[in-house]
């Protein structure tokens, strides 16, 4: 059983089936999801764009768009009240791996710039045997979400985060060695995607695992680097950035909160362990389970 320790500004649970709302700040942009159907594309002799799902592991799905008459075109994708913008190759086709934080119940809309709107089911795997806690931003900067599995010290094995590989086949690996469970970076962000930026620790759950804690930590990166962005410290456009944790656990309803960085001095210099704000995202605490007796 995972239990979760938040210490957030606000908190709050979501039924991911209903609408979510508008929230607009420095930070982060969530817009309200609408129910979209597929439209009559109103470019003549244009049919209207074909996606296609493929159900991947752990909770993700791939989404495949095909318009050969719609080359270069933006797409607005929208799951869950967010947004991400991308856009359709030089050979008619956009791929989008969408890591499901609030569930697979939800349609994902496809809006075109041209109007056309398409709505497609998900199909995915695992996400009854999951946990997934997730980051979301919108403002042009680098967020890392790091995991330490079971006390795991920065840069020793069990420090998982996008700076350090990791894969589903990875965690499932050392599921089978140590019967834990373990986790992978399902989903990265440099920060400079148009539209939502989303990252994701993926935990598979281990039948009969053992206790443990999975302590959990989010880096500003763009204010702590050496390079340091004037606007993320100071009085910077982005000093105070604020974030959304979104904690999907298994078959359960996502739980979704707002928080945001405190403003930092330009003169101070994180560096080290220090960069690492803890109580920014909930940790995974792990609970023995008593094997249920058959007879019984």
């Amino acid at each position: 059983m995972a239990l979760w320790a938040f210490a957030l500004l606000t908190a709050f649970a979501v039924d991911a089936t209903s609408p979510l709302f508008v929230k607009q700040k420095r930070g982060i942009v969530v817009e309200a999801a609408t129910t979209l159907t597929q439209a009559a594309d109103p470019a003549a002799g244009c049919p209207s764009p074909g996606v296609d799902v493929v159900p991947k592991s752990a909770g993700l799905a791939e989404f495949v768009l095909d318009s050969q008459c719609r080359k270069f075109q933006t797409v607005r994708i929208r799951y869950a009240g967010l947004e991400f913008i991308r856009s359709i190759d030089e050979q008619g086709r956009l791929e989008f791996m969408l890591d499901c934080i609030a569930g697979d119940s939800i349609p994902v809309d496809f809006v075109l710039a041209d109007g056309s709107q398409v709505s497609k089911k998900i199909a995915t795997f695992d996400l009854d045997r999951v946990t997934k806690i997730a980051v979301v931003w919108s403002a042009p900067v680098n967020l890392d979400l790091h995991a330490f599995e079971y006390a795991a010290l920065p840069g020793s094995p069990g420090h998982v985060w996008q700076g350090a590989h990791s894969s589903a086949d990875d965690a499932k690996s050392l599921m089978a060695k140590d019967k834990r469970g373990h986790g992978f970076i399902s989903t990265t962000s440099s920060g400079k995607e148009r539209g939502a930026k989303l990252e994701v620790y993926t935990f598979w759950q281990e039948p009969d695992q053992k206790a443990g804690v999975i302590n959990m930590a989010l880096d500003y990166e763009s204010r702590a680097s050496a390079t340091g962005d004037a606007e993320t410290c100071g009085t910077g456009l982005y000093s105070d950035l604020e974030y959304e944790a979104v904690i999907l656990d298994r078959d359960r309803p996502a739980k979704r909160a707002f928080a945001k960085f405190a403003s930092l001095d330009c003169a101070v210099k994180l560096s080290g362990p220090a960069r690492y704000s803890h109580k920014a995202v909930p940790e995974i605490t792990i609970r023995n389970q008593p094997q249920r007796n058959p007879d019984r």
